[in-house]
């Protein structure tokens, strides 16, 4: 019955975050994962490097997935070679026990996550690439907008 309450308030906690926190989030998963298995190849400790890397490729894995082509153009492209280039390197980290990939995959997931801190929530639809405050302000013909514009802005995947 606990255990319940737990998982029921962790869910609409999640559900009631906006898509730049939600990012945000994964990123910093995805950061403390790498500096986790970094510390594991320190250690010697194996099990835990693979740990580690696997559930940071997991996570990259799931915002490649969100990228959508048709909203995002060029940046999802852009990200999903970044996403390519991470999971490369962390393969080759698992593979060697190499330190420099982890620290190579740090160098560019570090950038990405100061970018998305640096968004505000209120410029969801200037990120996602439609802003319905302009769609309101522009008089009643703009004020038109269909609903895959407003799901759009809602979803966490539309330009990750």
């Amino acid at each position: 019955m606990y255990n319940d309450g737990i998982r029921k308030y962790q869910e609409t906690s999640i559900s009631s975050i906006g898509p730049e926190r939600m990012i945000v989030m994964l990123y910093e998963g995805v950061v403390s994962r790498l500096h986790a298995a970094r510390e594991a190849v320190a250690a010697g400790d194996i099990p835990s490097r693979c740990t580690n890397l696997q559930k940071a490729q997991d996570i990259i894995n799931e915002l490649s997935l969100c990228l959508d082509h048709n909203v995002g153009g060029v940046i999802a492209a852009n990200l999903a070679s970044v996403y390519d280039y991470m999971n490369r390197e962390l393969l080759e980290a698992q593979i060697t026990g190499s330190t420099s990939h982890i620290d190579n995959a740090l160098q560019v997931i570090d950038p990405l996550l100061e970018a998305w801190r640096a968004i505000k929530p209120s410029t969801t639809g200037q990120a996602t690439g439609t802003n319905k405050s302009s769609h309101t302000n522009d008089g009643p013909e703009n004020a038109k907008y269909s609903a895959k514009e407003e799901k759009s802005t809602e979803s966490i995947c539309v330009a990750v």
